[in-house]
């Protein structure tokens, strides 16, 4: 009997605050792990956090695995894969 990964991401499930988001930049192939939200002072994570407001948060918001994502910065237009998304807030 194989037993479920808890961890393994649902493709339909969307990005909200609190999720665990991997994303594939298109031009270069580099993958990127963080949570979408805030930080809590003094937290000692390991993990990336981006603000929900930031341009990259608020850009990915609402996407599914798959979507591909455009986010203008000051060093012009990229481009970004959602690779998994992981809303297990638990």
């Amino acid at each position: 009997m194989i037993e479920a990964n808890p961890r393994q991401p649902k493709v339909n499930e969307r990005v909200i605050p609190g999720a665990t988001v991997i994303l594939e930049h298109l031009e270069s192939g580099k993958e990127f792990e963080f949570t979408v939200g805030q930080k809590k002072s003094g937290s000692g994570s390991p993990y990336y956090v981006v603000s929900r407001s930031s341009r990259l948060g608020n850009a990915i918001l609402g996407s599914k695995v798959g979507d591909v994502v455009p986010i203008d910065t000051p060093k012009g237009k990229n481009s970004y894969e959602v690779l998994s998304v992981d809303t297990d807030l638990g």
